[in-house]
């Protein structure tokens, strides 16, 4: 085997797959998507003595400022991989699972049991089962369809992140004894994590924009009253907004993980009957298709006050988890 053809993130191809398992490519191998690594990191910097020819800081050793800015955009990934139902499962027809059937497939058929009707005990009609619009919704929002093989599922999706940042700094000699500087910093960063976060979610169908706001401004003041004197005051203030949301990820067959206007799942507690998100979801039955999805919503809000001399802190956190 080519060691590119391995760090290229391709799957081996045994020979013994059919050209169904491997896309339709009778001659393989199956290709898995490569990671997305992109980074750009542009910014600038701008600063000296501030001063009026012939009327302020004519010396220039008063005032002085530096100003910066800085973006980052990350482009990066992971590949995923997992087992995801055939177009006729998501149809309630497992018919590929029953080696009697003209549609039996050995791949899909892999630990796979035909489903019993509990009315009669007997297997259903045409191995079909009845599926529930609820279920239904479920799947077309968070279950994707395979797109490697049968019933497998390769992607690569890109976790990009956009960060920036303003920062400003006055410095001010106000006499050969006392100095005073002044300093503001923003900067904000947007992360869309695909799986969605805190889910342990198998597939990209949920992601979660993290959105972080945040600003600080510092002001410190030093006096020499002797050689070996010195006073210095400082302030400063910071705050953080913490923001977290669901949405549907770029696999999510509808590109919604609302629920639809049919919903009638009635919640086992009355607070969450007002949620428009679909529930998580976690399937786990020793059978080659396992998932789990949940989609979440959290905001986090903290704004934090500090006298550095002092050494005291004023911290107001508010959380909220609908």
């Amino acid at each position: 085997m080519d060691a590119n053809d391995w760090f290229a993130n391709r799957q081996l191809w045994s020979g013994l797959d059919t050209a169904a398992d491997c896309g339709g490519n009778p001659a393989g191998p199956c290709n898995a998507p490569k990671t997305p690594l992109k980074w750009n990191l542009p910014g600038y910097t701008f600063g000296g003595p501030f001063y009026i020819p012939g009327h302020y800081n004519t010396d220039k050793s008063k005032t002085f400022f530096f100003w910066s800015q800085s973006w980052a955009r990350y482009r990066e990934g992971s590949v995923m991989s997992a087992n995801a139902p055939t177009p006729r499962m998501r149809q309630g027809d497992f018919s590929e699972c029953d080696p009697a059937s003209a549609n039996y497939n050995s791949v899909a058929a892999s630990n796979c049991v035909v489903p019993i009707n509990p009315v009669n005990n007997l297997p259903f009609a045409g191995d079909t089962v009845p599926i529930n619009s609820n279920v239904q919704a479920i799947m077309d929002s968070l279950v994707p369809l395979p797109n490697n093989g049968v019933d497998g599922y390769v992607k690569a999706p890109s976790t990009p992140t956009n960060w920036r940042q303003e920062q400003l700094r006055v410095d001010q000699n106000i006499s050969d004894k006392t100095a005073l500087f002044v300093r503001y910093t923003q900067d904000a960063w947007v992360q869309t994590l695909t799986p969605a976060l805190w889910t342990g979610s198998s597939y990209d169908t949920i992601a979660s924009p993290f959105q972080v706001p945040a600003k600080n401004v510092v002001v410190h003041l030093t006096h020499t009253f002797k050689p070996d004197l010195m006073n210095e005051a400082i302030l400063a203030y910071g705050n953080d907004l913490h923001i977290i949301h669901t949405v549907a990820g770029p696999g999510s067959p509808s590109k919604s993980i609302q629920k639809p206007s049919t919903w009638s799942v009635v919640p086992i507690f009355a607070a969450n009957k007002a949620e428009t998100v679909l529930p998580g979801v976690c399937v786990w039955v020793g059978h080659r298709l396992a998932f789990a999805r949940t989609p979440v919503r959290t905001w986090t809000i903290t704004a934090t006050c500090r006298p550095l001399p002092s050494r005291t802190m004023l911290s107001i956190p508010r959380e909220s988890t609908p």
